[in-house]
């Protein structure tokens, strides 16, 4: 059975999402196949799913934002792209149509891609939007300030409203009528916390940070406060090119050997943005996390709102996070950390085949 996939390219979080989706649909479906349309990096799906599961397609999806940072947006940029590539032309729309019609795609899974949702109109398969906020309602806000968002929120929210089904993943920006709602969609880790914690050479009751900025590469200024804090392990994602250890460091590339979802469940606090995966991931595995704000992104109210019902937290601005004044806030909340998976907690994943089932 060949199910396509068009996935958003903007940062990791909508991989992950489609990711968690397709690894229950591969426990469900024995004999389920992948077609996967998008620019997220190859080795993300390879990472997380059985290769012979899926066929990866490097194909243009969305614009998105722009960013200049994991924390800022650059406006004009975004601009300039959308004016390049809306309205899609057909040369972008008929090769997934043909591919998706050729293998006998019996649905096609549309994770915030607008452009997926028209080549599955045009072949005829039914289509799934699955969101936490759409593009539409993204360029809406930014509109304010530019009103050239208005004719690209225009076009999409009429694309987005041919979906034959829409489902919304919380914590969601704003709900609409009609769509199924579920919880937090997450990736499950792949080993417990002692055989991550062994391999990363972190002694078992010791307490331990996870610094995520999701997609967007970085080289941090703080490494040499954190080693003053010598009692606790900080495993930090950093632009170098190959991992190591340095005192309490565990220092790896922004590609490594190491499932993201199997660092969060070795750590006792993550340390991230107000992005939807690392938070989704989060909450499974009940880890108190230090949200990283991002002030200008429309998507982050919810988020923080979500986060301060269901975590125990602190908030920090991006200056914070960059000058490195967070680390003195993280000691009270290792007390809080969940060791293992929190089965209590639905993952929204679940809920999404039982919907993509009765289809």
């Amino acid at each position: 059975m060949n199910i396509g996939f068009v996935i958003s390219s903007h940062g990791y979080g909508h991989a992950a999402r489609s990711c968690a989706v397709m690894e229950k649909l591969c426990r469900q479906i024995p004999d389920v196949h992948f077609l996967i349309f998008t620019r997220a990096p190859e080795w993300f799906f390879r990472d997380s799913l059985p290769e012979s599961s899926f066929t990866y397609i490097s194909a243009f999806t969305d614009v998105g934002m722009i960013q200049r940072s994991p924390f800022e947006e650059d406006i004009e940029a975004t601009l300039s792209a959308l004016k390049d590539h809306l309205p899609f032309n057909d040369y972008l729309i008929d090769p997934v149509a043909d591919l998706l019609a050729r293998k006998a795609c019996r649905l096609v899974v549309c994770d915030i891609s607008a452009a997926g949702i028209l080549a599955a109109k045009k072949a005829d398969i039914p289509a799934v939007l699955i969101e936490n906020f759409t593009w539409d309602w993204i360029y809406d806000f930014y509109s304010r300030s530019h009103p050239q968002f208005e004719f690209f929120a225009a076009y999409l929210k009429d694309i987005y409203r041919k979906a034959d089904c829409h489902i919304q993943a919380v914590p969601l920006t704003k709900r609409k009528t009609g769509a199924f709602r579920v919880p937090p969609i997450s990736r499950e880790p792949k080993h417990t916390r002692s055989q991550i914690r062994k391999l990363l050479n972190i002694p078992m009751n010791a307490p331990a940070v996870l610094i995520s900025t999701g997609g967007i590469p970085v080289r941090h200024n703080f490494p040499d406060r954190l080693k003053k804090l010598n009692s606790v392990y900080f495993i930090v994602p950093h632009d170098v090119n190959e991992y190591r250890f340095e005192d309490n460091l565990i220092v790896l590339p922004h590609h490594s050997k190491f499932y993201h979802p199997d660092l969060v469940l070795s750590s006792d606090v993550v340390v991230c943005k107000s992005g939807y995966n690392t938070i989704a991931e989060a909450y499974r595995l009940s880890k108190p996390v230090v949200l990283v704000r991002r002030l200008s992104f429309p998507e982050s109210p919810s988020i923080e709102q979500f986060v301060k019902n269901n975590f125990h937290c602190r908030m920090i601005d991006p200056q914070c996070f960059v000058e490195g004044g967070w680390i003195k806030q993280i000691s009270g909340l290792f007390k809080f950390s969940f060791s293992e998976v929190d089965e209590s907690r639905e993952n929204g994943a679940d809920k999404v085949c039982d919907i993509i089932g009765s289809l």
